[in-house]
């Protein structure tokens, strides 16, 4: 008897198991940011290039509300027109030492091409509720709402100036100019929302994320390109 309830027990506890819901997940995700919110002054030329490549992690706290983690690799490049008023001259700075800026000419244009590129690193901590199930079978599956936060660290920031459409250019002077920022780290908030779609215990989590960034050091000229803007993602999750 004492045996047989022993081995109802053993055998109740694996069914249980076998049903419930992985706690534990792991697995890549990749993330683009759509859109960059640029400052007065700055024109976007072409489609920026902005993405997140990493792993995501959760932990399931209960059926409607869950931890993830992502830590990756983001890379950013855009081009931006100038007009040539709002820049120091490069061929003059270097002399003078001081920052001189070229007069606005009546009609001027924008026409200096600065393309920028910078890699981070960077940890998004999230909180995520369920705001809507898709069915009422006990599943996880349904509509999230997520707030959490960005941590990161700019390796640094590379400015590709091309002066070739400047009139006032002197003829001696180089068309394009190198210019290198210094890394930084920043923080900043994400406020997203997203699906979660089971696959066997796997789970696919797609989502679109509003993300800010601020610096705590002196910021360069592109400060406020890293991170921000519209995130779409997606990460497929195995349970661990």
């Amino acid at each position: 008897m004492l045996r047989f309830s022993l081995l109802l027990l053993v055998s109740g506890s694996l069914v249980i198991s076998a049903q419930e819901t992985p706690r534990l997940g792991l697995g890549p995700a990749v993330g683009f940011t759509a859109n960059v919110s640029v400052p007065e002054g700055f024109q976007t030329t072409g489609t920026p290039v902005r993405l997140a490549l990493g792993l995501q992690g959760r932990y399931v706290l209960s059926s409607n509300l869950f931890v993830r983690a992502g830590l990756g690799l983001r890379l950013e490049q855009a081009e931006f027109l100038w007009a040539p008023e709002q820049l120091v001259i490069p061929w003059q700075a270097r002399t003078t030492g001081r920052l001189d800026v070229v007069e606005v000419p009546p009609g001027s244009v924008r026409n200096v091409t600065s393309s920028v590129s910078s890699t981070a690193f960077e940890f998004t901590p999230q909180l995520i509720a369920r705001v809507l199930p898709f069915s009422k079978d006990g599943s996880e599956d349904g509509l999230y709402a997520g707030l959490g936060m960005l941590i990161d660290v700019v390796g640094g920031i590379t400015e590709e100036q091309d002066w070739e459409q400047v009139d006032s250019r002197p003829r001696d002077a180089p068309s394009t100019y190198t210019i290198t920022y210094d890394g930084s780290v920043g923080i900043g908030g994400i406020f997203s929302a997203g699906a979660q779609f089971s696959l066997g215990k796997s789970r696919l989590y797609v989502d679109v994320s509003y993300v800010t960034r601020s610096e705590g050091d002196t910021p360069n000229p592109y400060a406020w390109l890293p991170a921000r803007g519209l995130r779409t993602g997606i990460a497929l999750l195995f349970p661990l």
